[in-house]
């Protein structure tokens, strides 16, 4: 039996933009996380890694020849929740008076 307590936690991720001057190597990449996007075109991938192995997936990619950077993700940490800037009730109150 599984406890009521006891919930799902999703694995802290985040994802790293590897720009490339070739193709070649994403089964090497592959290695180092999930691909979720390939651009063939502007040459780059995006992949996902556990937050605490970034600095060794980043260092480890730097290192194969066709990588040219790698960029990490700001997403989490931007702020994403806002706070509207006049309350509900006050918005309401001036569209009942025509405003």
């Amino acid at each position: 039996m599984v406890d009521e307590k006891e919930e799902f936690e999703p694995e802290k991720r985040l994802g790293l933009v590897v720009w490339l001057h070739s193709l070649k190597p994403l089964k090497q990449l592959k290695r180092h996380g999930h691909i979720h996007y390939v651009s063939r075109r502007m040459k780059y991938v995006y992949l996902y890694c556990d937050i605490d192995r970034v600095e060794e997936v980043t260092k480890r990619l730097l290192s194969i020849n066709a990588v040219k950077s790698v960029e990490q993700s700001m997403r989490p940490f931007i702020k994403t929740e806002y706070q509207s800037k006049a309350p509900k009730e006050a918005k309401k109150e001036e569209y009942k008076m025509g405003i």
